[in-house]
């Protein structure tokens, strides 16, 4: 009866063993596509010392949704980075950001367009901005949508965060 109980203790550790293992392999290749992605939009270098805050892929409804990647470095960095020319990116500007691009980026936060946090940061006039759109959707439930397919690059000297994000609806 005993090697049976310890038997099964073994075999359960095991299984659970396995699933995180799993788990932190998927979590680092999100991360390094995530990277791959933002240097090839952008243009511009992923700093050595950044710490990933939030990095995903949202597919809500039909496909549609957001890929986001939010990454803390340093002032000198977001420095360096303001002073440069993005790649496929529209020049930097000033915030707080026009209220037509800011009902697409979420970010991953649980709000769903409605949190305080992203609503604080997007209506600040010290955050700096590259935003592009493509195949605007004309019409889209009769709201004429401009921006249902873009992305974002948006950075925070304040809190030293990068906030990256593509999305289409």
């Amino acid at each position: 009866m005993r090697t049976s109980k310890w038997r099964w203790t073994a075999v359960s550790v095991l299984i659970v063993i396995v699933i995180v293992s799993a788990n932190i392999g998927l979590d680092h290749r999100e991360q390094r596509i995530a990277v791959e992605r933002f240097e090839s939009i952008t243009g511009l270098e992923y700093p050595e010392d950044a710490v990933v805050v939030s990095v995903g892929e949202d597919r809500g409804f039909n496909g549609d949704g957001e890929y986001y990647l939010v990454f803390k470095t340093s002032r000198q960095v977001i420095d360096d980075y303001l002073d440069q020319r993005l790649f496929k990116m529209a020049p930097w500007s000033r915030g707080p950001l026009p209220k037509e691009i800011r009902i697409f980026p979420i970010f991953g936060t649980d709000g769903y367009r409605d949190d305080d946090a992203l609503t604080r940061l997007f209506d600040r006039r010290d955050v700096f901005y590259s935003a592009v759109r493509w195949a605007g959707k004309e019409g889209w439930s009769g709201k004429g949508l401009n921006w249902a397919n873009g992305r974002i690059l948006l950075v925070d000297q304040k809190s030293e965060k990068v906030w990256f994000s593509i999305w289409d609806t």
